[in-house]
């Protein structure tokens, strides 16, 4: 890529058994599964499943564009 200008990032992540650290979180979420798209609004996934300090969690992610422009994503507990 010569230009970054115009240019776009999309794609699709299908996630069997990973693990996910979160900043500023020493814990980990372990055996990740589920589907997580990404592009340039940031990160989204429904219904991701995983275990949190041995116990089972499911969650989803949604993008928000932070002040400085920075793309982020907040886990929703569900």
């Amino acid at each position: 890529v010569q230009r970054l200008d115009g240019t776009r990032v999309r794609g699709t992540l299908h996630v069997d058994g990973g693990t996910v650290g979160l900043a500023g979180l020493r814990q980990r979420f372990e055996g990740v599964q589920g589907v997580v798209e990404y592009g340039d609004a940031g990160l989204r996934g429904d219904n991701l499943k995983a275990l949190f300090l041995g116990r089972p969690v499911e969650a989803s992610l949604t993008p928000y564009r932070a002040e400085d422009g920075h793309v982020a994503a907040t886990l929703i507990p569900e």
